[in-house]
């Protein structure tokens, strides 16, 4: 705890790279695929304005997140 303030741990790698991906787009609402935790699946992660967020759901493959997200 430093000045009275929590500190968030890192996130992971995968997470991470779908994050900056989603904040060099300047879009206000961007979107990116990446691993799940445990690597059997993929997962949609989106920004909107400032706030990022998950979508509900796992898919099989980048191509079928990167579907979802699009939608």
């Amino acid at each position: 705890m430093r000045n009275g303030h929590y500190s968030l741990p890192p996130l992971r790698p995968e997470l991470q790279a779908a994050c900056d991906e989603m904040h060099a787009k300047e879009d206000y609402f961007a979107y990116a695929a990446c691993r799940t935790h445990d690597g059997q699946a993929w997962e949609v992660n989106y920004r909107v304005g400032g706030m990022c967020f998950a979508l509900d759901g796992q898919y099989p493959d980048r191509d079928e997140a990167l579907a979802a997200g699009a939608a």
